[in-house]
């Protein structure tokens, strides 16, 4: 399997976590909200990773690992923290929906490229 085709299942996956997120959040489930999106952010970090630490790395795509590594670390911060009202959930779920979008225009450009 070559790492294009492994990004490809992490996106998937992140897609259904995110999914999950917007399903808690819609349910007022915020704290399962958080924590799904967490894990979206989590998994495009780890597929933009290991695109970036390829042949890619020339591309001059780092900033975007950069930004998504931040948006782990802060929702991590947040579900450690307990927080986990409405406000604190949008905020994350709009951060993971960010990274996805991030993270399949990654893939689109590798793939032209």
């Amino acid at each position: 399997m070559s790492l294009l085709d492994a990004a490809r299942r992490l996106l998937e996956q992140a897609e259904e976590e995110l999914r999950r997120a917007e399903e808690a959040y819609a349910k007022q489930l915020y704290a399962l909200s958080l924590t799904s999106s967490h894990a979206c952010l989590e998994l495009c970090l780890k597929a933009s990773s290991r695109l970036l630490g390829s042949s890619w790395m020339g591309m001059g795509l780092a900033e975007r690992a950069k930004l998504l590594e931040d948006w782990v670390v802060r929702a991590g911060r947040r579900v450690e923290e307990g927080v986990a009202d409405r406000a604190s959930a949008e905020v994350e779920l709009r951060r993971a929906r960010e990274a996805l979008e991030a993270l399949r225009r990654l893939i689109e450009e590798l793939e032209e490229a």
